[in-house]
């Protein structure tokens, strides 16, 4: 519970709080004019002031305080004594806290040689003894809870249209987890979600990256093991030749043997050409040789026919010169046909010669092949370790692939392991979540004759939170349900500790809701703190209430600060 806020500056003077309704009131002075309004009257920097206090970031509304040398405190109930905390705007780094009588154990050992304490071990106290944030492990870590956050469900500055979350841009993860721990439900359930769904997520942009080119890799087994089987192909290859080669002391003799023979085979394979076509040739003139016969024989019947015109000394004469072309023709086949023969044997010879010298300069070409220098071997061993590389890339790559998959495998295994431990967790909460409903419907039954409920719901991100409110919705009713979730929170977790039992309200919250949803809802939240000993302090502009309620003893005797239109500086007694 908050006792009393101060400043170090006499303008602002002090505001004292009890248990139960305390209202700062920014009321029209009787000889106000159309110039003077309610509102900049330093009801919002109050509040923030009062959280500055509490740990909180400077305001940019309270820095230009800074160079003025502000320094608020606040008296709390704390540790079972009074506590005062102080912290000054030019060095909000730390905070002098004092009590009467002995600081508390709780607070002591953080303390340092100028007898303050550093903000952050200041935000760890206020954990512990606020919000029962005991075990070490709940505000560390990723998606941990938050004592400022656990705080912004405490001291309402910013507007938000949902009651589960203190900001407008709260992820949807931290409303949840804080929601939950106020509630009483494990918090731990929630973040496990989400950080599944994270790793899941992490997963899916893997295989889009590499589907879409932005990153290496492939995104098939089947083809990483066909780049493995290549890999390993190219090493056996050049393992091979490794294992076959010969370092050749006479290279260039080597070099100079297969020249001779490749010279040779190249005079051979000519030569065949050259009997080849001679064959050919005299084959060709055999034919033609026996058609001369056949023409000759066709002659000789002509000049028999001829006898009785040409003497018989022409004819013995022409007899004569026929045997001698006969016997010419003659003495020409045998030399052809001796010459075919000749030369098919020569070919018979030259391809077999052929085939020798080509098996040789095989057997050369092989050692050339197979063996150098010692820097080809040395080459061709480098070789090998880049192959070698390429296969042990592959098979990286190929694990990575299967521990990637079997990964997101156990992720959605897990998911589902923890839907069904966030349905359980859900269920066992339910006689909490009928209390939270029961203070949820209080309010909108007094205000607007409608009942609601405190719902959840299981998700792959975790327990989710509904209000469901019978009838329509309206921008005074979201606020209006705003405030009865908080008491809620309140009213369910006050009594076990994770709740420090007072609430603080800015007056923005209740723009636009009507005056007389305003009077009835500040009446009940009276009466529910003095029945659980609870504390709602609020910001109003006598505007907001009904004329009937400025004048009610209940509110009257909860007004612990008037500020007048008129009132130069507001609450603070200065302009800023």
């Amino acid at each position: 519970m908050l006792r009393r806020f101060s400043a170090n500056k006499t303008t602002f003077r002090p505001i004292d709080f009890t248990a139960g309704l305390n209202v700062i009131l920014a009321e029209q002075a009787p000889e106000a004019t159309r110039q003077h309004s309610r509102n900049a009257r330093g009801k919002t920097a109050l509040i923030q002031a009062i959280n500055f206090c509490l740990a909180a970031n400077p305001s940019s509304q309270l820095r230009p305080l800074a160079s003025e040398g502000w320094a608020f405190t606040l008296e709390l109930d704390m540790c079972g004594a009074n506590i005062s905390v102080t912290r000054e705007l030019a060095r909000p780094g730390k905070v002098a806290i004092s009590c009467d009588g002995v600081l508390p154990r709780q607070i002591a050992p953080y303390l340092d040689e100028e007898g303050k304490v550093a903000v952050e071990d200041w935000k760890q106290v206020l954990g512990e003894q606020l919000f029962g944030l005991l075990d070490a492990g709940e505000g560390k870590g990723p998606r941990s809870l938050s004592v400022r956050t656990l705080l912004s469900y405490v001291v309402r500055v910013d507007i938000t249209s949902s009651p589960f979350k203190t900001i407008s841009v709260q992820p949807g993860w931290s409303s949840r987890e804080h929601v939950s721990y106020l509630l009483g439900l494990d918090w731990k359930v929630t973040r496990d979600a989400t950080l599944i769904d994270t790793e899941i997520k992490a997963y899916d942009a893997i295989d889009y990256a590499t589907q879409e080119g932005l990153i290496g890799g492939t995104h098939q087994e089947s083809q990483l093991r066909i780049e493995r089987q290549q890999a390993q192909e190219e090493l056996d290859s050049v393992t091979a030749r490794i294992n076959g080669f010969q370092v050749l002391d006479d290279r260039e003799g080597v070099i100079e043997q297969s020249d001779r023979l490749t010279e040779k085979l190249r005079e051979l394979r000519n030569q065949e050409v050259i009997d080849r076509r001679m064959i050919a040739l005299y084959e060709e003139s055999l034919e033609v040789r026996e058609t001369e016969r056949e023409d000759a024989q066709d002659l000789q019947s002509l000049y028999e026919s001829l006898q009785l015109t040409f003497s018989p000394d022409a004819v013995r004469r022409f007899s004569d010169v026929a045997a001698f072309h006969e016997k010419l023709m003659s003495n020409r086949r045998s030399f052809l046909q001796s010459e075919i023969d000749r030369l098919t044997r020569q070919r018979t010879e030259n391809a077999q010669e052929i085939s020798d010298v080509e098996s040789r300069r095989a057997s050369v070409m092989a050692v050339l092949r197979a063996g150098g220098a010692l820097e080809e071997l040395a080459a061709l061993q480098n070789s090998a370790i880049q192959a070698a590389k390429r296969v042990e890339a592959a098979d990286a790559s190929l694990r990575r692939f299967k521990e990637v998959s079997e990964a997101r495998e156990n992720a959605k295994l897990r998911r589902a392991q923890m839907r069904q431990a966030a349905v359980t967790e859900a269920n066992s909460a339910e006689e909490t979540l009928d209390n939270a409903s029961r203070v949820l419907s209080k309010f909108m039954m007094q205000l607007y004759n409608r009942r609601g409920v405190v719902a959840t719901k299981v998700d792959d991100y975790g327990i989710a939170f509904t209000l469901d409110i019978e009838g329509p919705k309206s921008k005074g009713t979201a606020k209006m349900q705003v405030l009865a979730f908080d008491f809620s929170l309140m009213s369910t977790g006050s009594q076990e500790g994770r709740h420090p039992g007072f609430l603080i309200y800015d007056s923005a919250m209740f723009d636009g809701v009507d005056p007389r949803q305003v009077s009835s809802a500040l009446e009940l939240a009276g009466e529910i703190c003095r029945e659980e000993s609870t504390q709602y302090i609020c910001t109003l502009n006598s505007s907001e209430v009904t004329a009937e309620t400025l004048a009610e003893n209940w509110f009257v005797s909860a007004i612990r600060r008037n500020v007048l239109d008129t009132e130069v500086g507001g609450i603070f007694g200065c302009k800023f």
